[in-house]
């Protein structure tokens, strides 16, 4: 019985994940671009990488291994959305003086 639901919430969450990739990589401007002309078509462009990654994955391991995988760089893909959404927040706040501090922090 846990074991089930322990696989269950993983599909689930994997699932969950891979729309939220998607809406991510739709929203590069690549496929705004596409959007404006062609709705559908930039919705399937941007489930193209996923798509990519998740056969990629289940060839080089199993599947259980590539939700995993999976979760990890959703994780991660959401820990960088929150801090991107804090900058832009204490950016509006403070002018744009935390723009020019992460600029002098970052590569050339």
């Amino acid at each position: 019985m846990l074991w089930s639901v322990l696989f269950g919430t993983m599909f689930i969450a994997a699932a969950a994940g891979l729309i939220y990739l998607i809406t991510r990589f739709h929203k590069f401007e690549l496929f705004k671009r596409t959007a404006k002309e062609h709705r559908f078509l930039s919705w399937l462009l941007a489930a193209v990488p996923v798509a990519a990654l998740v056969v990629c994955l289940i060839l080089a391991i199993n599947a259980f291994s590539m939700i995993v995988v999976n979760l990890h760089l959703i994780v991660a893909w959401l820990i960088c959305d929150l801090i991107g959404f804090i900058v832009k927040k204490y950016a509006k706040n403070r002018g744009s003086i935390i723009i020019r501090e992460l600029r002098r922090f970052s590569l050339p």
